[in-house]
């Protein structure tokens, strides 16, 4: 594609101006050339680049081994932590069944021991009033 240059003179009469465009067919090969061609610029600079991602791919390769072995440590792992998790939820599960009921009586008797507290309290009010009178 060749772009035409000239000069012209401006036509301040002119006020506007109009874009005409070609037959369908004639507009896509316009564009599907001006496609290829940057394309072909693309290609070229990632031929220069091809080498590289070889390499990369090959150091990359030589990574598997350690990334299954990483893998299987790490699923080690998960199995030791799940066993592990297990034997304590069981363990304190005991214990915390004990805490729950500690605790519940604990907020029981603190309740009561509140009430019976307001209670004498109460009872002293009007024990002093008595006295007072």
């Amino acid at each position: 594609m060749k772009i035409k240059s000239e000069e012209t003179v401006v036509n301040p009469e002119i006020k506007q101006f109009k874009l005409v465009y070609g037959e369908l067919g004639e507009e896509l090969q316009e564009e599907f050339g001006t496609m290829q061609t940057i394309f072909a610029e693309y290609w070229e600079d990632f031929k220069d680049y091809r080498g590289e991602f070889k390499d990369y791919r090959r150091e990359f390769k030589n990574f598997r081994q350690e990334f299954r072995d990483y893998r299987e440590e790490f699923r080690d792992f998960v199995k030791r932590t799940d066993e592990n998790f297990k034997l304590i939820s069981n363990k304190y599960g005991e214990i915390s069944e004990k805490m729950t009921v500690i605790l519940q009586t604990l907020i029981k008797e603190s309740r009561e021991t509140r009430e019976m507290l307001n209670e004498t309290m109460k009872m002293l009010k009007e024990a002093l009033e008595k006295l007072g009178k």
